[in-house]
Formats: C-alpha cells, sequence, structure tokens
C-alpha cells in the first residue's frame, strides 16, 4: 500500500495497528533526552519477539545474544522496512527480555520538509 498527500492538503492514515502503550514513561524520556534534536520523535516497542509470526516465523531465544551489543555500538540505523536506503533514525537502546522478545527504543528523526499529520486508530 503507498499513501500519498493531496496537495495542500492534510495527510490522514490508518495505520492499522493496536497500540499496546499510551505514552513513554518519564524514565525512558530522561535517558535518552540527550540524544533527541527538535522535532525528532521517541519511540519504544518490541523489536522483535519469540512467539511464531504470522509468516509461521520465530526468533529463537538466543538469537540475539551475541550481535544486539555490536549492533547498537554501530550505527544501529532505524530502516523503513528493513530497506537500508530508506533511514528513518537510529536506535538507541535495546534489551532481551527473557521468554518474550526484545523490547528497543529508538529516535526517529524530525522530517520537516515531509511533514504531514498522520492519524492513527486502534481496533
Amino acid at each position: 500500500m503507498k499513501l500519498k498527500p493531496l496537495e495542500d492538503a492534510e495527510f490522514v492514515a490508518d495505520l492499522g495497528f493496536v497500540s499496546d502503550e499510551k505514552a513513554l514513561d518519564d524514565d525512558l524520556r530522561a535517558k535518552y533526552a540527550d540524544q533527541l534534536g527538535d522535532g525528532d520523535l521517541l519511540i519504544a516497542g518490541w523489536g522483535a519477539n519469540f512467539e511464531i509470526d504470522r509468516e509461521n516465523e520465530a526468533f529463537a531465544p538466543n538469537a540475539f545474544d551475541n550481535g544486539l551489543q555490536k549492533f547498537l555500538s554501530g550505527e544501529s540505523t532505524l530502516c523503513y522496512h528493513h530497506d537500508r536506503k530508506a533511514v528513518m533514525g537510529r536506535v538507541l537502546g535495546a534489551e532481551v527480555v527473557p521468554g518474550k522478545g526484545v523490547r528497543v527504543a529508538a529516535r526517529v528523526d524530525s522530517q520537516p520538509s515531509a511533514a504531514r499529520t498522520v492519524t492513527c486508530t486502534s481496533r
């Protein structure tokens, strides 16, 4: 699905996901405050889980043991649909939660030239 705003119109889209949290807690905001610029967005959520997904695939519980810290110490780019040509920001932190998955916090860089209003609805 491709979304394109109409000229001189507000861009509104139903992204079709359900958020399990309403807002980031103050501790998380404080932890990464020095890594955010004007207009940047801090997001947090599950980057991976250990349950079988809709493609009938699952990550092994130890899949991130050797590479997660190396990834975070490098560029740790946040990419749109894993496309390295579509870098949106940077993964700031990640933690393996035993039995559940990998919890991440990331910065989405400010996009002033492409600023649009996006409305998300819960299902």
